[in-house]
């Protein structure tokens, strides 16, 4: 486990496994929590230090969500216009700029719908990531 809040551990991380591809699927993707407590979401879904560690030569691979658009327009394409109406769409979207301008040539935003999966960890409420 990796706090992306850590800049030094994030930091640390990438510079000992000197990555050539980073796959970025981590996220505070619970809509609700993110509206709970921005500052948070902000610090997890934009992870200013990942960025600023990934070495020079590495492509990076970033999930992002469809949630960077305001429902209002679909079905979209990559030039329909971003307007995320919550937190977590304005936080993922927040990186996707900043990952683009970082690296415009090794980079791709994956903006995925539905993620499905086996049920959540531990004591979490929601029993699937589809109940989020």
């Amino acid at each position: 486990q990796l706090d992306l809040t850590d800049g030094a551990a994030v930091t640390a991380l990438v510079s000992e496994v000197k990555p050539d591809v980073v796959l970025h699927l981590a996220a505070m993707s619970s809509p609700a929590v993110c509206e709970r407590d921005p500052a948070r979401a902000r610090a997890v879904n934009e992870c200013p230090p990942l960025l600023a560690a990934v070495p020079a030569h590495a492509c990076f691979v970033f999930l992002s969500t469809d949630q960077v658009y305001d429902g209002l327009a679909a079905p979209y394409t990559e030039t329909s216009a971003a307007a995320p109406v919550n937190v977590y769409g304005q936080s993922k979207l927040s990186f996707e700029r900043a990952l683009t301008a970082a690296l415009p040539s090794r980079s791709v935003c994956l903006r995925s719908s539905l993620i499905l999966g086996p049920p959540t960890p531990g004591r979490c409420r929601k029993g699937s990531f589809l109940q989020f």
